[in-house]
């Protein structure tokens, strides 16, 4: 009694269509699920039909992981009384779709999620590439917001994996890539993991949407694999001499997402979490010279910073998180106390512009 059937192409006398014919063709054996591993580039479309998962040679083991999460653990094989899966397009009105949020930083997750709810899609959130994989894996979709750096698994290793599961055949779910990051580099990586589009933080609204919509209903697009335009690409403004604590651009805009006066308060009592969770972790690395843990607590605080509008804390985050070894072992401690003293920046303008969660009147004071 076998549980799995694993086809490596290479060690096949026959070819995988045949393998696959002759296998059909047993009723015992068609029961167990089975997985081709594909060899050389050429097209395997025919192949689908025989197996049900097929990973490409080069797959890592990663790719290979979820493909078994997706053969064995998807309920197809659970037995008669599994319900069958409904799409995401049953359960929701036209132009209103399911949309899975992924991102590590509670800020944006909050900020992200709510645009897409007050639009009227529906939001599912995980908080790391794994959980989003095992979600991918057992619902339906029709779009992900993906945040390109986050622990136990990014965002370009979380689509390439699930890439690999559309490999051979005509599937294709849009990946929205977001990130703090604004290099061309970084454009690249999202665009060669499979990303659909790449925005930066902090999240416009109305870019967001366009892009769901755009993607979802494929309004101007060449299908998969296409190249991510440069208008997809959203640079986060900040004045060339010392840039301002809040961008009130930002802020006003933040405010308008939701009418509910309890949103911005509960906002930023997400946001002043995560700095000091990143703060703590800055200064445990510095303690411990883990210079990346250093850089990648001061990514994850600029996402956070940017996202809500603080520029000048963005602007110290960034600074950190683009400094090399030498920098952070002469200069680390201040860095991270200059990074500490914007974040109090921000708590200070917040308090004096008396925001809290039974105002419905806002006043900002005049200064940076």
């Amino acid at each position: 009694n076998y549980q799995l059937v694993v086809v490596d192409e290479k060690g096949l006398e026959l070819s995988p269509e045949q393998f696959g014919h002759a296998r059909m063709s047993d009723p015992a054996i068609v029961a167990v699920p089975s997985i081709l591993i594909a060899g050389g580039e050429k097209d395997i479309s025919g192949r689908q039909q025989y197996f049900d998962a097929v990973l490409p040679g080069n797959a890592d083991g990663g790719a290979f992981f979820h493909a078994l999460h997706r053969v064995l653990g998807s309920g197809e094989y659970a037995g008669d009384d599994t319900a069958p899966a409904v799409s995401a397009a049953d359960r929701l009105p036209e132009n209103h779709y399911r949309i899975l949020v992924v991102d590590d930083n509670k800020t944006v997750q909050m900020v992200t999620s709510t645009i897409l709810q007050k639009a009227g899609h529906a939001v599912v959130q995980a908080f790391d590439g794994e959980s989003a994989l095992d979600l991918l894996f057992e619902e339906e979709f029709d779009a992900v917001v993906i945040d390109m750096q986050m622990p136990v698994m990014s965002g370009p290793e979380t689509i390439k994996a699930y890439r690999y599961s559309e490999y051979g055949t005509v599937d294709h779910l849009p990946f929205i890539m977001l990130s703090a990051n604004a290099s061309e580099d970084a454009r690249e990586e999202a665009e060669e993991a499979g990303a659909d589009a790449f925005l930066l933080k902090p999240v416009d609204k109305n870019r967001l949407l366009q892009f769901i919509d755009t993607l979802t209903t494929g309004t101007g697009l060449a299908g998969p694999g296409i190249e991510v335009p440069e208008n997809n690409v959203e640079t986060l403004a900040i004045p060339a001499d010392a840039p301002p604590v809040m961008d009130m651009e930002t802020v006003r805009a933040l405010m308008a997402i939701e009418s509910d006066a309890n949103f911005f308060p509960e906002l930023m009592k997400h946001f002043f979490a995560d700095a000091e969770q990143s703060i703590s972790e800055m200064e445990q690395g510095l303690m411990q010279k883990d210079m990346d843990a250093i850089r990648d607590a001061a990514h994850a605080l600029q996402g956070s910073a940017g996202g809500i509008g603080a520029l000048a804390l963005f602007a110290e985050c960034e600074q950190l998180s683009r400094a090399e070894n030498p920098e952070l072992h002469r200069q680390g401690a201040a860095m991270i106390e200059a990074v500490k003293n914007q974040k109090n920046k921000v708590q200070a303008f917040l308090q004096e512009s008396s925001i809290d969660s039974t105002s419905t009147v806002y006043r900002f004071p005049d200064k940076t």
